[in-house]
């Protein structure tokens, strides 16, 4: 499943509410058949919200291409650093490239937060066949592409 969300026109709000819900989950009640099947489903909920919000930005950043403006790319970026979010599944290759492209381009302005970029986080977004042009590009940007793509 693919989510192409293609009207929205803001980012959706964010979803740092139910992470803490998730997390405060004891290890005893995820034992309950009852209740590990609604943690199963809040886990999916938070998922397809992660993909909603940055499907959100790679559609702000699609309309933005021609202006060349680096905020909205900066926003995704951080979103993606703050969070820790890897590939969801639910991306389709241009989105997938847009957040790899966004985590180099953040690493290489040096914005806050970029030594919390590591490998498996940028690798999540760059299949096999992408990874010698993800590599190429962050060379270009004077970054090793060893430190920054698995």
């Amino acid at each position: 499943m693919t989510i192409t969300d293609n009207s929205r026109t803001t980012a959706p709000r964010p979803v740092s509410s139910l992470t803490r819900a998730l997390s405060q989950v004891s290890l005893e009640e995820q034992a309950r058949p009852a209740k590990k099947a609604a943690l199963s489903i809040a886990s999916e909920t938070l998922k397809a919200q992660q993909t909603r919000q940055i499907v959100s930005y790679c559609n702000a950043i699609d309309r933005e291409i021609p202006l060349i403006q680096v905020n909205t790319r900066r926003a995704l970026s951080t979103y993606l650093v703050n969070n820790q979010i890897h590939d969801t599944g639910l991306l389709n290759q241009r989105q997938k490239n847009l957040c790899a492209w966004t985590l180099l381009e953040h690493a290489a302005r040096g914005d806050s937060d970029f030594k919390k970029i590591y490998p498996a986080l940028v690798g999540s977004y760059v299949g096999a066949a992408e990874k010698p042009r993800f590599e190429a590009l962050a060379r270009s940007m004077n970054l090793n592409p060893a430190n920054f793509i698995a």
